[in-house]
């Protein structure tokens, strides 16, 4: 049984959001290499069709500063769904899920962050792992 982890959104300027994450048994906060996980969300007040969907790793705080890790959709519908498969590349701790307005849209500039994620490699997920970035990338378009 997967157990769900809502997940508190920091909001800039015109996204108001939250995201849910289906996470596996576990530790809550810590998702496994290849486990393909849904992102939901729901915005308003939003003049965009699409948003853009990355995965960042916490830097730096006070200012907190990110860096990127990957992105999973550079544009994908924000019809409050995506599909994200934690790659070997995203394989680390302070991992954050970041939703914000694909790049074409001049009308908006937001930052969704979830809460703190560790991804780790235990090698049970082999097989979707090596095809995440085909997968998302059928799945977020």
């Amino acid at each position: 049984m997967n157990k769900r982890n809502i997940i508190s959104i920091l909001v800039l300027a015109v996204i108001v959001a939250i995201v849910v994450i289906v996470l596996p048994k576990g530790n809550k906060n810590t998702i496994e290499v290849g486990n393909k996980q849904s992102l939901t969300w729901v915005s308003s007040d939003i003049a965009s069709s699409h948003v853009v969907v990355n995965i960042i790793k916490k830097v730096g705080e006070n200012p907190d500063r990110y860096e990127l890790v990957r992105v999973v959709s550079d544009k994908t519908q924000n019809d409050g769904t995506a599909t994200w498969i934690p790659a070997k590349t995203d394989v680390n701790d302070n991992i954050f899920i970041e939703i914000g307005c694909a790049v074409t849209d001049n009308e908006c500039h937001a930052e969704i962050i979830s809460s703190d994620l560790v991804v780790i490699d235990s090698n049970r997920y082999q097989n979707t792992a090596s095809l995440y970035d085909s997968i998302e990338r059928t799945e977020n378009n």
